[in-house]
């Protein structure tokens, strides 16, 4: 039941905020021209875009729990397309910031694990180093062999997490 409340308030929240913010557009509050509007507009995206990213990590945990994990099924994939494929989605924005991307991955590195769930890994991790590094800072990635298993490090130069939620990780 805790789980359900927060999910609701997750949801409720930005919803409610996005719907003040369509009221504002719809009823021309700030009047006729468009420029005012956006501003208003370009919150709403952000606030939708935080959902749909909430929606596919409920589908996610609702997929791995549901169907569980075939091991044997898995192959080893290569890392590099994928840590390619995820500094390419956020490309723009690091630009936009001035950030600069730090990339050492070790040749021919591969891993076990189903290709969707390297790319979110990967993507919730390079998103939150674009999104809450400071600007003009650098995005670190990773990725060697280390004691026979794979190791893939994603580091930013912001300010962290706070002391006190890293239990929550």
């Amino acid at each position: 039941s805790r789980f359900i409340r927060t999910m609701v308030h997750e949801f409720r929240s930005p919803l409610g905020a996005i719907k003040g913010m369509l009221e504002v557009i719809l009823d021309k509050s700030l009047g006729d021209t468009l420029e005012p509007y956006l501003p208003l507009v370009d919150r709403a995206e952000k606030r939708l875009d935080a959902l749909v990213e909430l929606i596919g990590n409920l589908l996610s945990i609702s997929r791995i729990e549901t169907e569980g994990r075939n091991r044997t099924s898995l192959s080893p994939i290569d890392v590099t397309p994928v840590v390619d494929e995820v500094l390419e989605l956020y490309r723009e924005r690091a630009q936009a910031r001035g950030l600069t991307y730090e990339i050492e991955v070790e040749p021919g590195l591969s891993v076990v694990i189903d290709t969707e769930d390297l790319r979110t890994i990967l993507t919730n991790l390079v998103g939150n180093a674009v999104k809450y590094n400071r600007d003009h800072g650098t995005l670190q990635i990773r990725a060697a062999r280390a004691n026979g298993e794979a190791r893939i490090d994603v580091a930013d130069t912001g300010l962290g997490i706070r002391t006190q939620n890293l239990p929550r990780i």
